[in-house]
């Protein structure tokens, strides 16, 4: 691979709230912070070893990012400077870091802990276990804590307030498979289950609003003996001010190109557009309260559908 290759740009993490900047990784594993203009913003603040997997979280607010690395086990704040804050390792299997609140980070780790940290300074506020999923929201200390139980289909879902440490509504759904991509919206909570393909909308109050199930799914798998959707959601995540759901869904047995985007309003699940396309990367991450969609390549306008392509580089 080139030099001009390697810098390019390969993954880009957002937060929904910001609408001034984005983050970006290369090639060769560096990261910087680039404005919605796409111009860098900082000098590279890490320099991730070839083969190791990043993961960011944007403050909403700050200047700062925090950087998880699952192969080294850590998690790091930096301001955007690229001064060091604070950083935590021994933290084994991290799934994912992400704001609940400005205050707080939630780290889910893969055997299915969770732990509360004080976006500060890294220290612990408090943890738990038993966990399949969360979700959360930078604007918001709340986080959503999905559980299964024992000898029944249906999950716990959890609303905990990170704030006070204490839990807000407790409810069962039911969800057939590990629910993912737990995403926020205005008066809405959204999931989707990828064995399945379908999406479920819960009110604040923990009732279902609606459920998608594609059309003439779920269907018999000869292989799995047991009941597959024929389409999974790659991406899911609320758009234009959290009133409209936006999903990437791909098909389980097209091309790596073959995608539809889907868009539902979030309060009843009403279908407003859906877009069969092979050009919109499946990694489109959210910013400036989803009126964009940020790609490796590019970025996508809503809710004019206006695909507007970029070429980044992260120069030293």
């Amino acid at each position: 691979m080139s030099d001009v290759e390697e810098s390019a740009i390969s993954d880009v993490w957002t937060d929904i709230h910001r609408n001034d900047a984005f983050v970006a990784g290369s090639h060769d594993g560096r990261i910087a912070v680039f404005s919605i203009a796409g111009r860098q913003l900082s000098r590279p603040l890490v320099n991730v070893p070839e083969g190791r997997t990043p993961s960011v979280a944007l403050h909403p607010i700050q200047e700062v990012l925090v950087i998880s690395v699952f192969e080294e086990m850590s998690v790091t704040a930096y301001e955007w400077s690229g001064r060091r804050l604070w950083r935590r390792t021994g933290l084994r299997d991290i799934a994912s870091v992400a704001f609940s609140g400005p205050d707080y980070l939630l780290v889910h780790l893969w055997n299915g802990r969770w732990m509360l940290l004080n976006a500060t300074n890294g220290e612990s506020v408090t943890s738990g276990d038993g966990i399949e999923e969360v979700g959360s929201d930078s604007a918001v200390a709340i986080a959503i804590l999905i559980k299964a139980r024992p000898k029944s289909s249906r999950k716990e879902v959890v609303y905990y307030d990170t704030e006070r440490r204490v839990t807000l509504l407790s409810t069962g759904v039911d969800i057939a498979s590990s629910p993912r991509e737990v995403t926020f919206g205005s008066g809405w909570l959204a999931m989707t289950e990828n064995r399945l393909g379908t999406v479920t909308a819960l009110r604040p109050d923990g009732s279902v609003a609606w459920r998608y199930v594609p059309e003439g799914d779920p269907v018999t798998s000869p292989i799995l003996k047991d009941q597959e959707s024929t389409c999974y959601f790659a991406r899911l995540c609320a758009v234009q001010c959290g009133n409209v759901l936006f999903g990437m869904r791909r098909s389980k047995f097209s091309g790596m190109g073959s995608a539809r985007a889907m868009f539902f309003d979030g309060l009843t699940g009403a279908e407003v557009r859906n877009v069969e396309t092979d050009s919109w990367r499946l990694s489109l991450s959210p910013m400036a309260d989803g009126r964009v969609l940020v790609a490796r390549d590019g970025m996508l306008h809503l809710p004019e559908l206006v695909w507007e392509p970029r070429c980044l580089r992260i120069t030293p």
